[in-house]
């Protein structure tokens, strides 16, 4: 398993057969995971993390 440092913006991480790339979140419902978001773009994946965790909480 390959893992990165989420300190640092490492562009693609990758995994045979995976891209990895920071900023996506589960979207979870009664302890499920039923979907996920994900945002790019910015200059650091922790904003766009960031991003993705409050249009998670605009939707719940």
């Amino acid at each position: 398993m390959t893992s990165f440092d989420s300190g640092c913006n490492p562009g693609a991480v990758s995994i045979q057969g995976f891209d990895i790339l920071p900023g996506g979140l589960p979207i979870s419902l009664d302890g499920g995971v039923v979907a996920g978001i994900g945002v790019s773009g910015s200059p650091t994946g922790d904003i766009d993390a960031s991003c993705a965790a409050d249009g998670i909480k605009a939707i719940s």
